[in-house]
């Protein structure tokens, strides 16, 4: 069923051969498809059931034919590459050239393309041909040896049922706080309204009918670091419409300062139809029609694409039912202080093991919890469904608090980060600089201040965490940190491994931080100076 949206503008009236009259130039979106070649990830799938490219791809084009006039363009905003198993048997190029074969006319970048490395998104977002486009994707200190990202443009113009269309590209700004390697190859991202301020009057120059803006950030109450929707409505009205995605939910409509707004879910569960009706004798356009185009379940499958994906998804279905292990206790999740869940230890306990350091930074990703019974590959894409590295630093006594500290503003919620591997007090309730405290080796002994101790965390984390641990983003450009990227295996693979080495699982929740909601009494706090010898 069609979820559609009529913005308040006049309407107009079109028919093919009509004579300077209006002409109606549908555009469709997608964005964050996540590698969804047959399917959801394995995350999703309980809410995009009928999702999956194949399918898609029939959605998309029974919305072509059905174009009036047949004007139409086929956009995609970024986060194609990676989400599933079989997308990552090539690394993303499969979705590449099932996109080929479909026919877009212009797609973005995602931040979610850098997963594997720039090297890899370079590569992968080489092949596409039609236009790439993302204006604020800067490359000009990259490795010019390398021609990275050679094949993008800040924005293409193409004459489509007579009309001539601007299609300028941005993606999030936040590249550099989520890929550690992204700023090491010299590439920069510059902010919305910057880039956008600097292009128009080129761009304007050129005379376009209909201007379109097709970026890799999502519509929030309040911008932040990724997304500046708000302020990209509130500075341009000259695009006719703004197509958006990375936040995976649908607004098939709404209107944001001067601009016209609209996102497409996400992985290849629909796709976003807008109706332009351009009258030729004011020159703008005057009518616009939101759409979303979900896919149902008795949408059939492309046969093209069905046969592309074939052998990837048949060796997909087959490795998801792997068994690694079993746990003999439930892995469950939370955020409660001290936040030390037996989820949070299977992962911690993987990074140590996998990389041989002494503690580790360890969060919940995204919730999910494991039953009881056998553990298998399908399970691990659940509870681990990005292609988070994970990287080793060697920080000193004091530098672990540090981070410890910054991560207290979290504490409570998702974006907390858990130490374990060393024991701590924490007091959530005291003042900054003051919540975490005797830091302190398991057995009780004090740490040698000056010594530096290896200290394992997801390349996610490593990169500031999306700007959120600035302190940690920080320490980590000083050359003592020594940060060491483990290259041949992911945060899923470790874990993979811990779970088959120590087959059956009987993790606890973990004991290493002692929670105070109040000041101790002064002979406690004695007696802990006097054992920690400090």
């Amino acid at each position: 069923m069609a979820v559609g949206v009529a913005m308040g503008l006049a309407a107009g009236v079109w028919a093919p051969g009509a004579e300077g009259a209006e002409k109606v130039l549908r555009v469709l979106e997608t964005t964050d498809m996540h590698g969804a070649m047959t399917c959801a990830p394995v995350s999703e799938q309980g809410r995009w059931r009928d999702a999956g490219l194949a399918r898609l791809a029939t959605v998309i084009r029974q919305a072509r034919e059905s174009a009036p006039g047949g004007a139409s363009l086929l956009l995609d905003t970024g986060d194609y590459l990676e989400g599933t198993l079989e997308s990552s048997y090539s690394h993303g190029h499969r979705m590449v050239e099932a996109m080929n074969v479909i026919g877009y006319d212009a797609v973005g970048i995602g931040n979610h393309e850098f997963d594997w490395g720039v090297d890899e998104a370079s590569a992968a977002v080489g092949r596409f041909s039609m236009p790439v486009v993302s204006a604020n994707l800067l490359t000009e200190g990259a490795r010019q040896e390398e021609a990275l990202f050679e094949n993008v443009r800040p924005y293409i113009l193409k004459d489509v049922g007579g009309l001539r269309v601007a299609i300028v590209g941005l993606t999030t700004p936040n590249l550099p706080h989520w890929y550690r390697d992204f700023g090491l190859a010299g590439l920069r991202t510059s902010p919305s309204v910057a880039t956008l301020e600097k292009l128009l009057p080129e761009l304007r120059r050129h005379g376009p009918d209909i201007m379109i803006l097709l970026v890799h950030q999502g519509l929030r109450t309040e911008d932040d670091g990724a997304n500046e929707i708000n302020a990209i409505g509130a500075c341009f009205p000259e695009f006719d419409v703004v197509l958006g995605g990375h936040l995976h939910w649908v607004l098939p409509g709404a209107r944001v300062g001067h601009a016209d707004y609209g996102q497409a879910g996400a992985y290849a569960g629909g796709v976003l139809q807008v109706d332009l009706t351009y009258d030729e004798e004011s020159g703008e356009v005057t009518d616009k029609e939101f759409r979303f185009l979900p896919v149902a379940q008795d949408t059939p499958a492309d046969e093209r694409l069905a046969e592309l994906f074939r052998e990837d998804a048949e060796r997909a279905a087959q490795a998801y039912e792997e068994v690694l292990g079993r746990t003999e206790r439930p892995l469950g999740v939370t955020q409660t202080p001290p936040a030390l869940s037996p989820m949070q230890q299977l992962f911690a306990r993987s990074m140590m093991a996998g990389t041989g350091a002494e503690a580790a930074f360890a969060g919940s990703t995204g919730g999910e919890r494991l039953l009881t019974g056998t553990i298998t590959v399908r399970d691990l894409w659940r509870v681990i469904p990005y292609e988070n590295g994970v990287g080793v630093a060697w920080l000193t006594k004091d530098e672990i608090r540090q981070v410890m500290e910054e991560a207290m503003h979290y504490l409570g919620t998702t974006r907390y980060v858990a130490l374990s591997g060393l024991a701590y007090d924490l007091y959530p309730n005291a003042e900054a600089g003051r919540r975490v405290r005797n830091l302190r080796r398991l057995d009780g002994e004090p740490l040698n201040g000056r010594r530096r101790i290896p200290v394992a965390m997801s390349s996610y984390l490593i990169s500031g965490a999306g700007g959120r641990y600035p302190v940690l983003e920080g320490l980590l450009q000083s050359p003592h940190a020594r940060v060491r990227i483990i290259n041949d295996k992911n945060m899923r693979d470790l874990v993979a491994d811990y779970v088959r080495a120590n087959s059956p699982l009987r993790l606890e929740s973990g004991h290493e931080a002692r929670v105070f909601r109040r000041e101790r009494r002064l002979w406690e706090r004695r007696a802990d100076f006097e054992q920690s010898g400090q």
